[in-house]
């Protein structure tokens, strides 16, 4: 089917087709085909193209925290510094504390359960063992709950890695660009 949508979206055999086929009801047919599959194709206005680098707000209830993130395909999850960390048993369920420090350095700390525990390999290091945690982010206007590992980043640029988890079916990433969001996140007190 992709095959024929394909040459049916050639100029040179739809033209050809025509002429030959003009008038009759196989013409029809395959025309409501040619529609079928332009309405099935994904059309790239739907993702929004953003930079290697773009701001992002987290947000809290009344408050936010505001970084510079870098984009990483690479990444399942997103990935946040953490100041400090505290594991927590409420009710039987394994809840985390943990310190966040902004680029502003405002600091803010949050509560969380735990979502799920994951392993991540680094670069010429053994695999880490990492919490992940469920938190409220805003990237130009898109606000999502996504999925975030916890890590000291202290040694690195950016406190908050982006990874595919949150990217997925909305945003396209242009690596020559960075800080293209525009849109606002919602303002929050502070």
């Amino acid at each position: 089917m992709t095959l024929l949508c394909r040459r049916l979206t050639s100029n040179h055999f739809s033209h050809a087709l025509f002429y030959r086929l003009r008038g009759s009801k196989r013409l029809l047919r395959l025309c409501l085909i040619g529609l079928c599959c332009y309405s099935a194709a994904p059309v790239a206005d739907e993702k929004r193209i953003i930079g290697w680098v773009e701001p992002v707000t987290i947000l809290d209830g009344e408050s936010s925290l505001k970084f510079a993130a870098k984009i990483d395909s690479g990444a399942d999850y997103s990935s946040i510094d953490i100041e400090s960390l505290n594991v927590l048993s409420r009710e039987g369920e394994t809840w985390i504390r943990f310190e966040l420090e902004d680029d502003s350095g405002q600091q803010k700390t949050l509560e969380r359960p735990l979502y799920k525990m994951t392993r991540v390999k680094r670069k010429g290091t053994e695999s880490q063992p990492r919490f992940v945690v469920m938190l409220e982010m805003c990237l130009g206007g898109t606000l999502r709950t996504t999925r975030f590992s916890l890590v000291d980043r202290h040694n690195y640029k950016y406190r908050l890695l982006i990874g595919r988890d949150f990217l997925r079916s909305q945003f396209i990433i242009d690596p020559e660009l960075r800080n293209t969001t525009a849109k606002a996140c919602p303002e929050q007190n502070e």
